[in-house]
């Protein structure tokens, strides 16, 4: 009981922190200096594994009001279309595409899931879990892509020509993170402090607001989340069909 109880304070602890964090503005120490807008890093992960980045200028109070709306939101289909109105992600952008996409990926890797199920069973606050829809948001947070594309870069930049970029493995850290993996019976929610995230095989689309946040959402063939926090596992049967 009394690890239980600890649990609970921990978990109570990171969502007033998220809350706090979530409401403070992004402001500096002399604005008369600093640019009015900031540039978001937007980058869409394809099912044949490249990736197409953007950059887009915004204000910081546009940045603000966004921050607070992302966090807010509970489920992937809402934190899409908040994404849609701010004209992140296209109007057309449908869920279901990265969907596919993951099945294409995963097939493509020769990936089992349920080879890996059946090996991997923690009880602690890590969670690898295959095939998953994801929905992630990280506080303080920086990124990496593993890959050819800095290779890649240095073609383009010596050829002048523009190959596609191609990332292997997605990694993101956190100060503090809540990731929703969800599958269509068991679904997984990792709520951490000093998080480190990994993900291989991911379509879909990534924000970053350079050390403030970064947002994943779609789709990813393999996924690794573990720190100090709460990992909470559902089971959901009345997606299986009736015999």
């Amino acid at each position: 009981m009394k690890k239980i109880g600890n649990k609970k304070f921990l978990v109570l602890g990171i969502i007033a922190i998220l809350l706090s964090l979530a409401f403070t503005p992004i402001t500096t120490a002399d604005e008369n200096n600093q640019p009015e807008t900031i540039g978001i890093e937007v980058t869409d992960y394809l099912a044949d594994g490249t990736t197409k980045t953007r950059i887009i200028e915004m204000s910081k109070d546009i940045i603000n009001n966004l921050k607070q709306e992302i966090i807010n939101t509970k489920t992937l289909e809402e934190k899409v279309q908040i994404l849609k109105n701010y004209n992140i992600l296209p109007a057309d952008t449908k869920i279901s595409d990265w969907e596919i996409g993951m099945q294409q990926k995963a097939d493509s890797m020769g990936f089992n899931p349920l080879q890996l199920d059946s090996k991997t069973k923690l009880k602690l606050p890590v969670m690898l879990t295959p095939l998953k829809q994801i929905n992630s948001v990280a506080i303080g947070s920086t990124s990496t892509r593993v890959g050819i594309s800095p290779i890649i870069k240095i073609v383009n930049a010596l050829l002048k020509i523009k190959l596609p970029r191609m990332e292997l493995l997605t990694t993101y850290t956190g100060l503090i993170s809540v990731t929703n993996a969800r599958g269509l019976i068991v679904s997984h929610t990792m709520i951490n402090l000093f998080s480190f995230n990994a993900m291989v095989g991911f379509v879909g689309t990534a924000v970053k607001i350079p050390f403030i946040m970064n947002i994943f959402t779609g789709y990813s063939v393999l996924s690794y989340s573990g720190g100090l926090g709460l990992h909470l596992k559902t089971v959901d049967l009345s997606s299986l069909p009736l015999p």
